[in-house]
């Protein structure tokens, strides 16, 4: 269902607003070159990486900064379902065509299922991209707070079926760096012995606020642990659900599904272009700001020049520090 609004359009408190309007100022002069990152460059695209940052409006300058390069370098608005349909023609990641209990899209993942395609990691890696993509899509339109669920089912998973280290690298950092605060709860199914293992070990030292996003479900979890946050009519048998795993994936059906976003996400990026770029000036200001609202861009080194806003050395270096700017999703 979705909702009567999208869920970045609710007032924010004064200062978060402010917050707002000088992230998109900072970055108005990369985000005006090019009509795909004006189209991904919503509201909720800035709120979601001040939430990452902790509202600290310098920290996301610079995240986003590294997103709007990787995305024009990437390009995943360019990724459509004909063009990598191969890569998801088992059901091995694809988006649920219900949502959660919390209205929350599904994405769904069957790590077994990764040998029966044999295809090179660019491959896999475009089609998870093109799938959170899409849930992103999806979530901004009809969740009430723009997050997916993940539902792992790790039955079958074993070392065969494991993605190289390389590629499980590439993705971490596609995900905590590109998707901030898309991640509203992961469910693992059947997780290994030995992610069990390492859990306990180190959960007690893990934010409260993330622990509550990781659920872990095994064969003998009652039903009602899966019914907290799923309709078990809607989930495969194989997890405790209620429905034949046939008719939990069907590629004709998921096609048709894929084809249609895409054809809307196409009609996005076809409006981006047509609209005209906006001036610094303008782009800073912010309809959910009272009109007589002062805002120094300046504060804190947040404004800065054209040149400025282009990825610099210090940006160069995000690899560098990568493990100092964790994003949990």
């Amino acid at each position: 269902m979705a909702t009567s609004q999208p869920w970045y359009e609710a007032p924010l408190e004064a200062e978060e607003e402010k917050k707002v309007a000088a992230l998109t100022a900072a970055v108005a002069a990369v985000v005006n070159e090019s009509a795909a990152l004006r189209a991904f460059c919503t509201r909720g695209t800035y709120i979601r990486y001040l939430r990452a940052r902790h509202w600290n409006v310098k920290k996301a300058t610079k995240m986003l900064l590294e997103t709007l390069r990787w995305r024009t370098e990437y390009r995943p608005e360019a990724l459509d379902y004909e063009a990598i349909k191969h890569e998801g023609a088992r059901g091995k990641l694809f988006v649920l065509d219900h949502p959660d209990n919390d209205g929350r899209p599904v994405v769904i993942m069957r790590p077994r299922l990764e040998a029966v395609y044999s295809g090179d990691s660019d491959e896999r890696v475009k089609w998870l991209v093109y799938t959170l993509e899409q849930a992103s899509r999806i979530a901004d339109a009809t969740a009430a707070d723009g997050k997916m669920t993940w539902l792992i089912d790790f039955v079958g998973y074993n070392s065969k079926n494991s993605p190289p280290i390389k590629v499980s690298l590439q993705v971490l950092h596609i995900l905590q760096n590109h998707f901030p605060e898309r991640l509203g709860r992961a469910v693992s199914y059947k997780p290994p012995m030995l992610f069990n293992i390492l859990w306990r070990a180190v959960s007690p030292f893990v934010d409260p606020h993330t622990r509550e996003k990781l659920v872990f479900l095994s064969p003998s979890s009652p039903p009602e642990a899966l019914a907290k946050h799923f309709n078990p009519q809607h989930i495969d048998d194989s997890l405790g659900g209620q429905i034949p795993v046939a008719q939990l994936w069907q590629q004709d059906k998921y096609a048709q599904r894929m084809k249609v976003l895409d054809a809307e996400a196409a009609a996005g990026l076809a409006a981006a272009a047509a609209a005209e770029p906006l001036p610094v000036a303008k782009i800073s200001g912010n309809p959910h700001l009272p009109a007589d609202s002062a805002l120094s861009l300046d504060e804190e080194g947040e404004g800065a020049s054209a040149e400025s806003r282009r990825p610099t050395a210090e940006e160069e270096a995000l690899n560098a520090d990568f493990e100092k700017n964790v994003v949990i999703m």
